[in-house]
């Protein structure tokens, strides 16, 4: 179900209670806060109580693993805008069985439709968006776990997707994208001239860029070592010398 206000507040309250006594607080999420990340509402609770709130911009999961499988989420002539949406029902959660009514007005071939946690949802989103007038054939893509090592990818038309992602157990957190853009991917495996595909939908396992990724041991402060891809190295993290620093991490799946 939808994280009550009670329940986010848990997330908040410390953080103002850290920064109120003094401490410079990091609250850890992934991808971009301010994109159905709460990130917005966190920010608001702590600058009502005074607290001095700078957010530092992330990578969003629509383009972070759109551009490693290749996948333009605008292309001329084929996708002229791009929206995201959330998955959640109107009750709230993944679980309930309808989808928001901002479904139907997103049924455009010019545009890519990229939807968070919708795994649950996916049948009453696709059922929506055929109802709207999408064309059951137009690509979609199902990604668990995107840009990591162990990400599954599912290639499928859109009436077929929610049944390919059942048929391959995916599990949150996924993000779909459904327009013409997805067939443009190098991954994409069917050719323009496959009319009538043999299969369903197609099961891609790893990253496809996993074997070119140089990796390089990073000594913390302190001692404390970790391996990390290259990519990952201009990150840097630095608080006053005198300032206690307070880890936070999100716990929430996204």
């Amino acid at each position: 179900m939808m994280r009550s206000p009670f329940a986010q507040k848990r997330h908040s309250q410390p953080a103002q209670e850290f920064a109120s006594a003094g401490a410079v607080v990091v609250r850890l999420k992934g991808g971009d806060p301010l994109i159905f990340g709460r990130g917005g509402e966190e920010c608001d609770y702590l600058r009502d109580r005074g607290v001095v709130v700078d957010v530092s911009p992330g990578i969003t999961a629509a383009s972070g693993i759109a551009a490693e499988l290749g996948v333009p989420l605008t292309h001329r002539g084929v996708a002229a805008s791009v929206r995201f949406l959330t998955g959640h029902s109107r009750e709230g959660g993944e679980e309930a069985s309808e989808v928001d009514d901002t479904s139907f007005s997103a049924a455009d071939a010019n545009c890519t439709l990229v939807v968070y946690m919708g795994l649950g949802t996916l049948s009453s989103l696709t059922a929506a968006l055929l109802g709207a007038g999408l064309s059951p054939r137009t690509p979609a893509l199902a990604v668990e776990r995107g840009t990591t090592a162990v990400q599954r990818r599912v290639f499928s038309r859109l009436a077929g997707l929610a049944d390919a992602t059942r048929a391959t157990a995916l599990r949150s957190p996924t993000l779909v994208v459904v327009g013409q853009c997805v067939a443009l991917s190098p991954l994409w495996p069917w050719s323009e001239e496959a009319q009538g595909e043999d299969r369903a939908f197609v099961l891609q396992t790893g990253s496809p860029h996993a074997q070119q990724q140089e990796a390089q041991r990073v000594t913390l402060p302190g001692g404390k070592q970790f391996t990390l891809p290259r990519a990952a190295l201009a990150l840097r993290a630095e608080a006053p010398a005198a300032a206690q620093l307070t880890l936070m991490r999100d716990d929430a799946r996204v």
